[in-house]
């Protein structure tokens, strides 16, 4: 079994609201909005992870709305859990190749 590392860092929760969820989903707990969340390294600034995402979104002629947090905060998460720029890029390229 392949040992995972968890560290604690400095996140933004990232969260991307792409598509109205279906109503019976809804109904039945589901939320109301599909989309991503990623974490993201607090370092980087807010504004240029916001036009990294609109970027990709568009990219792919989908509509989009992204809230990205004014603070950022300490958290405990796994490295296969932090996101960088060309991690998110490749996985929507995937996404959105099924679609």
């Amino acid at each position: 079994m392949k040992k995972r590392t968890t560290t604690e860092c400095l996140v933004r929760h990232i969260d991307i609201s792409t598509e109205k969820n279906d109503i019976v989903d809804i109904k039945c707990g589901g939320p109301a909005y599909l989309g991503f969340d990623f974490y993201i390294d607090a370092d980087i600034p807010p504004a240029k992870i916001k036009k990294f995402l609109e970027n990709e979104f568009r990219k792919h002629g989908y509509s989009f709305t992204i809230y990205i947090p004014p603070k950022r905060y300490s958290k405990w998460v796994r490295e296969d859990n932090l996101w960088s720029f060309e991690r998110i890029s490749g996985y929507l390229d995937k996404w959105y190749k099924n679609d």
